[in-house]
Parts: structure tokens; C-alpha cells; sequence
């Protein structure tokens, strides 16, 4: 029982020492691999050194404590380098103690570490999670056998009374100092981490990169802010499991990572886009960099990437902003360097550009737009509204169709034609589409009666349809608001489909076989292939606002006129989009068109309004 307690007071002093260790720790979180299992080797020698300080005696000159503990841990987490740092510590304090110890000890702390490399090569990616307790307990039992095993080599006297008195008590306080040991230094400092770095790219997050440039800029530090676009990313991370899309990314983010030079930084935006700063290492003028600069980069991120066996190929588009110590904020800066990544894109493959004041207005506007929509949804500026569609025989009131608006306290209100382009080039469009879907059926949740064979139209774009796990999120929502799934109908583009036929076909069928209802959209304006059209599920068929328009055309009421035709004979049903006159409606009913919507009949109203049409059914 005393050396129980005796080892509880040893491991009392060394988690004290951890706790302080964890308030240093954040200092170190942006140096590079290298230094930071230095950082982790230093603070588990010291922590070693302690345990040996405060040993628990045994008798005859023979003592134990948690140092051999605390070797393996630091191989475990750190790895070798981080197990050579701490061993020096402890034997550095073995010779000042008067000598390097008995060979016994030294060997058993010598395997010690050979038990946490083996753990660090093995899983070391799973401490985080799952195998916290288990993984630590397995360790302190295997360097409490360790411990005993070499206690052989101790004479016979000495090895028959520590046996006796210790053996029982090192099964009981190994495992359990190395489970608080691991708690107290790898679990927290984790924790820690994960708050401020990407653990899939291990670049900061871009909340603390923007407060390292906007550091900068109160300090009226020059710098270069460039913004980084991986042209075929989105493709690849479309056609590929989530595992390819992490490790290709990973590459991608190890390599910018050693190419960038001392004082710079970079972070990892949604989708494909990645930021660097670029700074003087002294911090009083802008580095000297010439067009050779930016090509190495991209250079070195377009060679190649070997992901599952295969290789990958992407290319580059840079855009480029400086700072120069002006009265600016980061909210001016950074669309800068996006106006340039769009003037770049424009311009070709593998394209650099610096940001002027020249450029069109039109990229600065439309980089504003994409600035501003990543916020758009947390800030609660999206909004939806709902475009009745009647029957045109009965006048009977068939559904909604729901319509995303954006109002931006400084663009204004953005039109759908102008923001859902860029939603969908920067894949914002995958978790403002989600919204869009649960938004609407929970307003039919809502508002809508149970019995009600009302239906909802909502329109969905080529990237959410590609994305694999996309019917299974409708099914949960679905699920979750309670909405039939016959009364839910997702309409899609000819050109979302033409873009990967193959592919959408399958996630068509899939969604199908949830008994969702599926419109083709804009019908006319795109392939309109009649192969396609007889291949595809489709319920429904949307014949473009154009076609309508210009119905009391003669030339254009034929075309319309046999466009439904063409529909019927496929045994679609037919909805009109932009009725807006009696006399195009005169000529739907003419040509037996099932359903129409324009503003003739409402124009999209928001949910507070919907409840008389509704109880009028």
C-alpha cells in the first residue's frame, strides 16, 4: 500500500508539470513538424526528470518511478525524435544524479520507448478518438512487464524483495498513469489544436488566419494575399469516394506547406480554394517576389498526385493582392485577391493575376457575391418563397414551387441568376441546397395538411445531384419532417445531367425509388435529347419561361405547340413556366399543357401568405 500511494504522489507532480505544459502548448501549434516533437520530447524529459526526483523507494538502494511510463508515452506521441529528446533528459539526469544507472533500468527504459514507436507507427492516428483508454492501457501493462522482465538482471537479493513489493503495485499504477498522462498532454493538446488547425490539411483554420492578417494589418505590415483556386478539383472529389477527395487534398496541402517561405501562412477555404499570406520575415516591407515566384507554386501543385494507384491532375489559378500598409480592413482585402482569382480563371489554364483597379466591374461584383455567400447562410440572409402552380382545366391549385431570395444588408437584393452560378462553382451550393430542402418541407410540415395532395417543387443543382450521399440526406429529411415523399418533386436542368449522364442516371433512380416525383427543368433550352428524355425518370417536364413569352408569336406558338405534343406522346405531364398574359394561357389549354405558373396566376409569395390558397383547396 505505501508504494501505491508513493506513486500516486509521483504521478500527482508530473500531471501538475502537464497541466503547465498545456498552457505553453498553443505557442508552439504553428510551428512545423520538426520543432513541435521536439516541443513534445522536452516537455515529457522534464516531465521524466520530475518522476525521477520524487521516486518511491523500495529498499536496498533499489527504487521505482514513472519515468519509464513516461518514455513510452512520449514515443507514442511524438515518435522517434520526440522518444531520442526525452531519453536525453533522463539520462542527462541520470549522469548528473552520480551515474547512468543500473543496465537493468537502462534497458528497461531503452524498450519502453521501442513500445511507444512500435504504438506511434502502428494506430497512432486513433488516440484522438475511440482508443483513448484502451491504447494507454495496453501500454502502461506492457511497460509494467517490460519493467519486471528486466528486473531479472537485478541480484538476487534485491530482485526477490522488489518483486515482492512492487510487481502488484506497477500493474496497478502503469496503466493508470499512462491513461492520465495521455489525458493531460495528448488528449488536450488535441483538443487544443483542433480549435485552430485543420486536422485533414493541418494548415490553420481560416478564422485564425484571418486574425493573423488582420494582425498584420494593424501593424500596417506589407504583405501579399493570394488566393489559390485547384481548377478540377471539384470533378475529382464529384467522381471519387470521400477517402480520395482527403487524400488529395492532404497532398495538395503538404506540398503548399513546404513551400512556403519563413513569416508566411496559409489556410484551406470551402471547396478548392486555398489563401497565403506572404510577408517579410522582418515585417517592414513587401518580400521582393517576381511572376517566377507564383509559377514555382504552381508548378509544384500541378505535378501529379498518385491517390488509390491512380493518378491526378490539376492546375492552377492564382490571384494576387498586396497590402502596403493603406487604411484598409481585411473585409477590402480579401475581395480583391478574389476579383483577381476570377479575372485569372477567366483568362485560361494555369493563370496569374494581380489585382488592379482596372479590372472589370463586373468580377468585382460578382467577387463580392461570392465573398459575402459564405456568410450568407449563418447570417440568416437567405430567405424562401413560394410560387403557386394551378392545374389549368380545373384552376385547382397544385403545389408550390420554392424559390431561394438573398437579401444582403449592402448588395441589396442579389437575383437568384447572379448568386446561384457562383453557389455552384464554389460548392456552396451543397449546404445552402440542403437548407433550401428542409426549409421547404417543413413548411409543408408546417402549414400544409397531412391529407393534402399538394406538392412541392424544389429545384436542386448538378452538384448536389452528383454528390453519392444526396438521396440518402432527402430520405432523412424527409423522415424528419414527416413530408410524403410523393409530394415532394426535384427538378433539375438538361445541363446539370448532360454534365455526367451516367452518373445522374443512377442517383435519379435512386431518388426515384424513394417515391420522390422528378421534373425536368428549363425544358428546350438545353440537348433536349429525345434518348435521354426515355432513359431518365422523369414525372414531369418544364417547358422554359421563353417559349411562353413569345407565344402570341405564330412562328414561336408552334414551336411551343410542339414541344407539349412532343412531351404527351413521351407520357410526361407538362407544367408552363412565366404564364403571363390570358392570351399565352388561351393557347396552353389550346394545346392541353397540364399545369402552368407565371405571374398571371401569383407571383412567388412568402410562407404567411400561402395559408388561404391553401385552405381555399
Amino acid at each position: 500500500m505505501e508504494i501505491i500511494l508513493q506513486l500516486v504522489q509521483n504521478m500527482a507532480v508530473v500531471i501538475v508539470f502537464f497541466l503547465i505544459g498545456n498552457r505553453l502548448y498553443p505557442s508552439t501549434i504553428h510551428w512545423n513538424y520538426y520543432w513541435r516533437k521536439t516541443v513534445i520530447g522536452i516537455l515529457f524529459g522534464v516531465a521524466g526528470v520530475i518522476s525521477m526526483l520524487v521516486p518511491s523507494y523500495v529498499g536496498a538502494g533499489t527504487n521505482v518511478s514513472l519515468n519509464n511510463i513516461v518514455m513510452a508515452l512520449s514515443a507514442w506521441i511524438g515518435g522517434p525524435l520526440s522518444a531520442i529528446v526525452t531519453a536525453f533528459f533522463i539520462v542527462a539526469n541520470s549522469v548528473y544524479a552520480g551515474g547512468i544507472g543500473m543496465l537493468s533500468g537502462v534497458l528497461a527504459t531503452l524498450t519502453a520507448a521501442v513500445i511507444g514507436v512500435i504504438f506511434y507507427y502502428y494506430r497512432h492516428a486513433d488516440r484522438r478518438h475511440s482508443l483513448q483508454i484502451v491504447y494507454p492501457l495496453v501500454i502502461g501493462i506492457l511497460v509494467a512487464f517490460d519493467n519486471l522482465a528486466w528486473a531479472l538482471m537485478i541480484p538476487d537479493g534485491q530482485r526477490i524483495e522488489g518483486v515482492r513489493y512492487y510487481s502488484l503495485s506497477l500493474f496497478i499504477m502503469f496503466p493508470l498513469a499512462s491513461i492520465l498522462f495521455h489525458y493531460f498532454m495528448n488528449v488536450e493538446w488535441t483538443r487544443q489544436r483542433e480549435l485552430v488547425i485543420d486536422d485533414m490539411t493541418g494548415l490553420p483554420h481560416s478564422g485564425l488566419f484571418r486574425s493573423q492578417v488582420q494582425k498584420k494589418i494593424h501593424e500596417k505590415t506589407p504583405f501579399y494575399l493570394t488566393l489559390l483556386n485547384i481548377d478540377g478539383l471539384k470533378t475529382i472529389i464529384t467522381m471519387n469516394s470521400t477517402r480520395v477527395r482527403n487524400d488529395l487534398l492532404k497532398q495538395i496541402s503538404q506540398r503548399l506547406s513546404n513551400w512556403l517561405p519563413p513569416a508566411s501562412s496559409a489556410c484551406r477555404l470551402e471547396g478548392e480554394q486555398f489563401l497565403i499570406c506572404v510577408a517579410d520575415p522582418a515585417g517592414k516591407k513587401l518580400p521582393l517576389i517576381g511572376p517566377n515566384y507564383w509559377q514555382e507554386l504552381q508548378a509544384l501543385l500541378s505535378e501529379p498526385y498518385i491517390i488509390d494507384h491512380k493518378l491526378c491532375h490539376v492546375t492552377i489559378s492564382t490571384g494576387i493582392t498586396t497590402y502596403k500598409g493603406e487604411a484598409l480592413t481585411w473585409d477590402q482585402i480579401l475581395p480583391r485577391a478574389y476579383t483577381a482569382l476570377q479575372h485569372a480563371r477567366e483568362s485560361g489554364v494555369n493563370e496569374t493575376v494581380q489585382y488592379h483597379e482596372k479590372l472589370s466591374e463586373h468580377i468585382r461584383q460578382r467577387t463580392l457575391i461570392e465573398v459575402y455567400l459564405r456568410t450568407a447562410l449563418q447570417e440568416n440572409q437567405l430567405l424562401l418563397h413560394y410560387q403557386p402552380q394551378y392545374e389549368l382545366h380545373t384552376g385547382a391549385l397544385r403545389g408550390f414551387e420554392a424559390l431561394l431570395r438573398w437579401n444582403h444588408p449592402e448588395l441589396g437584393s442579389v437575383s437568384p441568376s447572379d448568386f446561384i452560378p457562383v453557389a455552384e462553382e464554389t460548392r456552396l451550393i451543397v449546404p445552402i441546397g440542403e437548407w433550401v430542402l428542409r426549409q421547404a418541407c417543413e413548411m409543408m410540415k408546417r402549414i400544409v395538411p397531412g391529407s393534402s395532395s399538394l406538392v412541392l417543387s424544389v429545384n436542386i443543382s448538378g452538384v448536389q445531384l452528383l454528390n453519392h450521399q444526396f438521396p440518402a440526406l432527402v430520405s432523412e429529411i424527409l423522415k424528419e419532417t414527416g413530408v410524403h415523399p410523393n409530394r415532394l418533386e426535384l427538378e433539375l436542368t438538361e445541363s446539370t445531367l448532360m454534365n455526367s449522364l451516367e452518373i445522374a442516371e443512377k442517383q435519379l433512380k435512386k431518388l426515384q425509388n424513394l417515391g420522390v416525383r422528378l421534373a425536368l427543368d428549363d425544358f428546350g433550352t438545353g440537348y433536349s435529347s429525345m434518348n435521354y428524355l426515355r432513359k431518365l425518370p422523369f414525372h414531369l417536364i418544364k417547358i422554359d419561361k421563353s417559349f411562353i413569352q413569345d407565344i402570341g408569336n405564330s412562328t414561336e406558338r408552334e414551336v411551343a405547340g410542339s414541344m407539349i405534343q412532343f412531351c404527351k406522346q413521351l407520357q410526361f405531364g407538362i407544367v408552363a413556366e412565366g404564364l403571363e398574359t390570358y392570351e399565352q394561357l388561351v393557347y396552353l389549354k389550346k394545346y392541353n399543357c397540364d399545369y402552368a405558373q407565371g405571374y398571371l396566376f401569383s407571383k412567388p409569395l412568402p410562407e404567411e401568405q400561402l395559408l388561404p390558397l391553401i385552405e381555399a383547396v
